[in-house]
C-alpha cells in the first residue's frame, strides 16, 4: 500500500489596496499549487463581494486596508480603529497562524517591489523562521515594476530580496517586457529570476448561448476608479445601435456601488440592449467568452485575460495619481504587437470613441499571437524544484 507524503504548508501573503489585480493573480496562483501544498491565502486588502475561493485554499483575512487614488496613508476599512490599531490586529493574526501551521514556504505578492507594508512583510518573514530553519521564501511580482528609469527604492528592494528570498518569479513574458525594462537595477539581484508566463484563468470558452446580437463587453475590473470610460461607452452605445445591431454588457467595479446607481439611471432601464452588472469574477469570465469586443482599463488581469481569448480589446489609457506608469508600459507593448488598440482621456467624448468601437466591429478578428500565458504551471513547478532541493 503506497503511503502519501504529506503535503507541505505554503502562505501566500497578498496585499492590493486600489483595485484587486494582486489579488486576481494570487487566486490563480494558489489554485494551481492546491495540488502539492496545503495553501493558506493570507490577504489584507476590502474583501471583495462576489469572488469565489475555491475550498481547497484556506482563506485568511486580516484587518482590511485601502488607499484611495490620491491620499498618501493607508486606510482601514473598518473606520472605528486607527491605522496603528488595524496593523496591531493584523500583527496578532499573523503571528497565531504562523505558529499553528509553521509554512514550509512563503510566497509575498509584489513585496518587496512595494514597501507599503514592509514593517508588517518583514515581521511574517522573521517570525516564520523562527519556527522553520528550512523556510523557502518565493517573490511573485508581473512584469513590470516601475518605469524604464526605475524607483527610488530599486537598491533597497534588491537588499531585501538578496538577503531573505531564494527565488524571484516574475509573472510575464521576457519576449514582450522583460522586468529589467522597469526595473534597471535587475544585475544586482543575487538570487534566481524566472519569468513564468503570464497568469490567467484558463476556464474553457463556454458556448454561447441567447447571443443574438454581437456583445460589447465594458468593465472598470475590479477597482475603484474609471467610472468616467463606463459612461462614455453607455453614450456611444446610444449612437451605435442603430449602426451596429448589439448588446452592451458593463461591470462596474467591486467597489464602485454609487456609480453602479447612477449608470443603471444614466442608460435607462427601458434599454433592454444594456445590461449593468456588478463586480463579479466568474460572471465577467463567461460573457468575456463570448464577447466580441472588450473594453477595460489596462489592468494586467483584464487586459491579458482578453488577449488569451484572442478577443477585439480596447484599452483605455488613464492617467493616474502618483505618476503611475505601470500600465502604460505594458498597454503599449502588446499594442506593438498588435493585440490591442489603445485610446486616451480625449477620446471619451465628440465621437471619438464610437468610431474606434465601429471600427472594432467592423474589423476582422485575426489576432495571432505566440505569448507565453503559463504563468500557473511554471510558477508550480519552480517553487516545487525548491521544495525538492530541501529534502
Amino acid at each position: 500500500m503506497e503511503v502519501k507524503t504529506p503535503k507541505s504548508n505554503l502562505f501566500l501573503y497578498c496585499n492590493y489596496v486600489y483595485g484587486i489585480g494582486h489579488l486576481i493573480r494570487s487566486l490563480e496562483l494558489s489554485k494551481g499549487l492546491t495540488k502539492d501544498y496545503n495553501v493558506y491565502l493570507l490577504t489584507g486588502g476590502e474583501p471583495v463581494p462576489n469572488l469565489e475561493i475555491c475550498d481547497s485554499i484556506k482563506f485568511i483575512q486580516l484587518p482590511a486596508l485601502f488607499k484611495k487614488e490620491k491620499d498618501v496613508e493607508l486606510t482601514p476599512v473598518d473606520l472605528d480603529i486607527t491605522l496603528s490599531e488595524c496593523f496591531t490586529r493584523r500583527k496578532l493574526l499573523i503571528d497565531q497562524w504562523v505558529k499553528d501551521i509553521k509554512p514550509d514556504v512563503i510566497i509575498t505578492e509584489h513585496f518587496p517591489f512595494g514597501l507599503l507594508f514592509e514593517k508588517e512583510s518583514l515581521h511574517l518573514i522573521n517570525s516564520a523562521k523562527e519556527y522553520n530553519q528550512n523556510l523557502k521564501l518565493v517573490c511573485s511580482v508581473r512584469e513590470v515594476i516601475e518605469s524604464p528609469k526605475g524607483g527610488p527604492n530599486d537598491e533597497k528592494v534588491c537588499h531585501i530580496l538578496n538577503r531573505n528570498f531564494d527565488l524571484l518569479l516574475v509573472h510575464g513574458d521576457e519576449r514582450i517586457i522583460p522586468i529589467s525594462r522597469s526595473f534597471p537595477n535587475l544585475h544586482n539581484i543575487q538570487i534566481p529570476v524566472i519569468h513564468t508566463g503570464y497568469i490567467v484563468s484558463k476556464k474553457s470558452a463556454e458556448t454561447v448561448q441567447n447571443a443574438d446580437r454581437p456583445i460589447l463587453l465594458a468593465s472598470v475590473a475590479g477597482g475603484r476608479l474609471g467610472t468616467e470610460l463606463l459612461e462614455a461607452v453607455i453614450e456611444s452605445h446610444k449612437k451605435l445601435v442603430t449602426e451596429v445591431p448589439h448588446q452592451v454588457i458593463i461591470f462596474t467595479g467591486a467597489f464602485q456601488d454609487q456609480a453602479m446607481e447612477d449608470l443603471i439611471k444614466e442608460s435607462t432601464v427601458e434599454n433592454h440592449n444594456i445590461q449593468i452588472l456588478k463586480f463579479d469574477r466568474n460572471r465577467y469570465l463567461h460573457y468575456l467568452s463570448f464577447a466580441e469586443v472588450v473594453i477595460s482599463l489596462g489592468g494586467y488581469n483584464s487586459t491579458l485575460e482578453s488577449i488569451y481569448l484572442k478577443k477585439k480589446v480596447l484599452i483605455y489609457n488613464r492617467d493616474f495619481a502618483g505618476n503611475n506608469r505601470e500600465q502604460n508600459l505594458r498597454i503599449r507593448s502588446l499594442e506593438d504587437k498588435g493585440c490591442l488598440k489603445t485610446f486616451t482621456a480625449e477620446d471619451l467624448s465628440n465621437g471619438r470613441l464610437l468610431k474606434l468601437i465601429l471600427s472594432a466591429f467592423n474589423s476582422k478578428n485575426d489576432l495571432v499571437h505566440e505569448i507565453d500565458f503559463d504563468g500557473v504551471e511554471k510558477s508550480r513547478e519552480q517553487i516545487t524544484n525548491l521544495q525538492i532541493e530541501v529534502q
